[in-house]
Protein backbone atom coordinates (compact mmCIF):
# COMPACT_ATOMS: atom_id res chain seq x y z
CA UNK A 1 0.00 0.00 0.00
CA UNK A 2 1.32 3.45 -1.00
CA UNK A 3 1.81 6.01 1.66
CA UNK A 4 -0.07 8.34 0.29
CA UNK A 5 -3.58 6.25 0.84
CA UNK A 6 -3.25 5.97 4.45
CA UNK A 7 -5.98 7.62 5.84
CA UNK A 8 -5.85 7.79 9.81
CA UNK A 9 -7.57 9.58 11.87
CA UNK A 10 -4.56 12.14 12.72
CA UNK A 11 -4.38 12.75 8.92
CA UNK A 12 -8.17 13.72 9.32
CA UNK A 13 -7.27 15.52 12.15
CA UNK A 14 -4.48 17.38 10.59
CA UNK A 15 -6.48 17.88 7.47
CA UNK A 16 -9.58 19.24 8.71
CA UNK A 17 -7.84 22.00 11.32
CA UNK A 18 -5.36 23.09 8.70
CA UNK A 19 -8.17 23.68 5.89
CA UNK A 20 -10.72 24.84 8.54
CA UNK A 21 -8.74 27.23 9.76
CA UNK A 22 -9.07 29.29 6.70
CA UNK A 23 -13.05 29.14 6.96
CA UNK A 24 -14.53 32.36 7.13
CA UNK A 25 -17.14 32.55 9.94
CA UNK A 26 -19.51 35.14 10.94
CA UNK A 27 -18.57 34.46 14.36
CA UNK A 28 -14.54 34.33 14.39
CA UNK A 29 -14.36 34.86 18.69
CA UNK A 30 -15.72 30.75 18.18
CA UNK A 31 -13.68 29.59 15.01
CA UNK A 32 -10.78 27.94 17.21
CA UNK A 33 -13.53 26.09 19.49
CA UNK A 34 -15.76 25.22 16.56
CA UNK A 35 -12.12 23.20 15.00
CA UNK A 36 -11.15 21.51 18.26
CA UNK A 37 -14.63 19.79 18.82
CA UNK A 38 -14.90 18.97 15.28
CA UNK A 39 -12.05 17.16 15.39
CA UNK A 40 -12.68 15.26 18.40
CA UNK A 41 -10.06 17.36 21.14
CA UNK A 42 -11.25 17.27 24.78
CA UNK A 43 -12.27 20.98 25.44
CA UNK A 44 -11.83 21.73 28.89
CA UNK A 45 -12.21 25.35 28.96
CA UNK A 46 -15.44 24.86 27.76
CA UNK A 47 -16.84 23.19 31.35
CA UNK A 48 -14.89 26.31 32.82
CA UNK A 49 -16.93 29.08 31.24
CA UNK A 50 -20.35 26.89 31.37
CA UNK A 51 -20.72 27.07 27.88
CA UNK A 52 -24.16 25.27 27.99
CA UNK A 53 -24.41 25.71 23.77
CA UNK A 54 -22.74 26.27 20.72
CA UNK A 55 -24.82 28.44 17.55
CA UNK A 56 -25.02 25.83 14.79
CA UNK A 57 -23.89 28.64 12.14
CA UNK A 58 -20.14 28.40 12.93
CA UNK A 59 -19.88 24.80 12.96
CA UNK A 60 -21.75 24.68 9.46
CA UNK A 61 -19.81 27.41 7.71
CA UNK A 62 -16.20 25.39 8.89
CA UNK A 63 -17.74 22.06 7.37
CA UNK A 64 -18.71 23.46 4.11
CA UNK A 65 -15.55 25.19 4.11
CA UNK A 66 -13.82 22.07 4.57
CA UNK A 67 -16.27 19.99 2.15
CA UNK A 68 -15.78 22.58 -0.44
CA UNK A 69 -12.03 22.31 -0.41
CA UNK A 70 -12.10 18.63 0.04
CA UNK A 71 -14.50 18.07 -2.91
CA UNK A 72 -13.41 20.74 -4.92
CA UNK A 73 -16.80 21.96 -5.70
Amino acid sequence: ESPGRACTLGWFRHTHITIASTAPTTQPGLAGLVRRVIAGHVIDDVHENYIVSLPDEPFIETVLHVRHWLLRE
